[in-house]
């Protein structure tokens, strides 16, 4: 691996990192909610959509350093290992959780409880992902 290759997977790690921060946030946040005063959670309610905005960035460095090191560790996708496939699987699914938690919160942001219902739901398949993600990275760059 060149030095490049190696800032491209810390950037990847990085962008992983974000995610779970995210997630382990937005855990501690629902229970903090869930015990606030009524005053509090008008306060509390604006941590997460901002939350989310890390994780979101977090999800395109790991998109950016991951198209990067294909081309630079393995010349492109024909010469992928199988395990780079069950990561982009894992990633893709993360990013279409992430996609639907973005809408969900617009709505919910404008009182629709029915999707701030969902994004509980979503959030908990996005954990899944990133955490499988997380696992295929560790395997992939062993």
């Amino acid at each position: 691996m060149t030095p490049f290759d190696k800032f491209l997977l810390i950037v990847h790690y990085f962008g992983i990192a974000m995610g779970f921060a995210t997630t382990i946030s937005g855990i501690v946040m629902s229970v903090l909610m869930g015990r606030a005063e009524p005053a509090d959670k008008a306060v509390l309610s604006r941590f997460m959509p901002m939350m989310s905005r890390v994780g979101t960035f977090g999800l395109l460095l790991i998109w950016a350093s991951g198209m990067g090191l294909v081309f630079t560790v393995w010349q492109g996708f024909k010469n992928l290992p199988e395990t780079v496939n069950y990561k982009f699987g894992a990633v893709i699914c993360l990013t279409i959780a992430v996609i639907l938690i973005n809408v969900f919160m617009g709505r919910a942001e404008r009182g629709d409880a029915a999707a701030a219902a969902k994004i509980q739901i979503i959030s908990k398949f996005s954990a899944l992902f990133a955490v499988l993600s997380l696992i295929m990275a560790v395997v992939v760059f062993k």
